[in-house]
């Protein structure tokens, strides 16, 4: 801590991290009643509210198979002991988003030098989503933080041969795989990276491994037994049959015929019931779909979605590399608009996922208001320096044969860009942005190093 408080530049870039999410967060005034009823509880925002409050009256989680029990017991914790006040867990979560520009800075340090951890930390700071998500009622920034430090104590770990951060990093891993099962493959990048890292000598790299395999493991065990017992799934989760079919499918069909989602949904509910007559609990319609969520009825859901999508596997993986892309140039306006009470036009999903990039860039100039396309100018400048300077991030990682670094940074990049690409939606960029943030200050550093190598010869 003491080292800390004397370094200027540091501080200074936490200074202007704090200052920027607390800007927003007074702007957006979430701690009014009318704000919280339209802006602050909406869509995902609605279960996470309702489930902390459910805990917190009953000390135990509702009869709920689609969320997992880590992000809704942080709000529970919070209403505990300041009420029931959506505003204040937002408080806690914009500490946690300065927390992480902090941690992404010390991942620079010890993987390059201090001067890339604190141009990452400067991106990082300066990024208009983790700024404008930190302000959400929603889990992504809770676990780009969680991530962000599984990673820390990783690369602590293995560069320290350290046993202890190697347990810390896989017992953080598996709380966040109970915060968002969308990580729950990522203990296995891990393990091998483990067992690839040659600067450690075989019998750590092998206790290493066997770490990752079995903590995140156990700690998710109780839920899984929980599921077991009370619905007969060992599952995490229902929510990657639901998934497929109210995005995946409606998504690709769209591509393909132009349908709205609601009807390509709707034939696709008429078609189960047809089909299954025995099978209970299905929704009356699209509008509906979000009502009784269990197991049996989103394993069905799974099951008609993965026939449709191996039929038309060419269009959907279509679909799914462009997601990526535009996961990568989501600009993000809209939502930042709506919570700094700015009017905006809307667009529905139909739009936003299945129309080309350029298609939609040249629809965003054309249909958008003036502030909110020079906003987005700015957005997307920012977001090319920091592709650019990352490109050049990856190519000095290969040159000076820093694989395992590499493998890390741009392997987290691609989990995430492989697992959202197909609802390429801004606010899961959050963790991918750290990644990124790193190979571009790696980058920034070299070009500028050899810039003043070049000058002084």
């Amino acid at each position: 801590m003491s080292n800390l408080l004397k370094d200027k530049k540091l501080l200074t870039i936490l200074f202007l991290s704090l200052f920027f999410r607390i800007l927003f967060f007074l702007i957006y005034s979430p701690w009014k009643e009318e704000v919280e009823k339209t802006l602050v509880l909406n869509g995902d925002a609605v279960q996470y509210h309702y489930l902390g409050i459910a805990l917190l009256k009953t000390a135990g989680f509702a009869d709920n198979v689609f969320r997992t029990p880590i992000y809704p017991g942080f709000i529970a914790f919070i209403y505990a002991i300041f009420g029931v006040h959506p505003y204040i867990v937002l408080l806690f979560q914009i500490f946690l988003s300065v927390l992480s520009v902090y941690l992404v800075f010390k991942i620079g340090e010890i993987s390059f030098n201090r001067k890339v951890g604190l141009v990452a930390a400067v991106i990082m700071a300066m990024d208009p989503h983790q700024i404008t998500f930190a302000s959400w009622l929603f889990s992504d920034t809770f676990f780009a933080f969680l991530f962000i430090l599984t990673v820390y104590y990783f690369i602590k770990g293995m560069l320290q041969n350290n046993f202890r951060c190697i347990i810390i990093s896989a017992l953080i891993l598996g709380i966040n795989i109970l915060t968002k099962p969308v990580v729950q493959f990522f203990p296995m990048a891990l393990i091998l990276l483990c067992l690839i890292w040659i600067k450690v000598d075989l019998k750590s790299r092998l206790k290493y491994s066997i770490v990752y395999l079995l903590i995140p493991f156990f700690i998710a065990l109780p839920w899984l037994l929980r599921n077991q017992i009370k619905y007969q799934h060992f599952a995490i989760s229902s929510i990657v049959g639901f998934d497929k079919l109210v995005y995946s499918v409606p998504l690709t069909e769209h591509s393909l015929t132009h349908k709205s989602n609601g009807a390509i949904i709707d034939s696709f509910l008429t078609k189960i019931k047809t089909e299954n007559p025995s099978l209970k609990n299905l929704p009356e319609n699209s509008a509906k779909i979000w009502n009784n969520l269990t197991f049996e009825t989103t394993d069905v859901y799974g099951e008609y979605a993965d026939a449709y999508l191996k039929e038309h596997r060419t269009a959907y993986l279509k679909l799914h590399f462009i997601g990526m892309v535009k996961l990568m140039l989501n600009m993000g306006t809209q939502n930042m608009l709506d919570k700094l009470h700015v009017k905006n036009k809307k667009w529905s999903d139909e739009e936003r996922y299945t129309t080309g990039v350029f298609q939609l860039a040249k629809k965003f100039v054309l249909t958008k208001s003036p502030a909110e396309v020079i906003l987005g100018l700015f957005i997307v400048l920012f977001l090319m320096l920091c592709y650019i300077y990352g490109f050049i991030g990856v190519f000095y990682t290969l040159k000076n044969k820093e694989y395992l670094l590499l493998f890390l940074f741009g392997g987290a990049v691609l989990y995430f860009l492989l697992i959202y690409g197909k609802l390429p939606i801004v606010r899961f960029k959050l963790p991918i942005t750290a990644m990124y943030s790193i190979l571009s200050g790696y980058g920034f550093y070299c070009v500028h190093l050899i810039s003043k190598q070049k000058k002084t010869t």
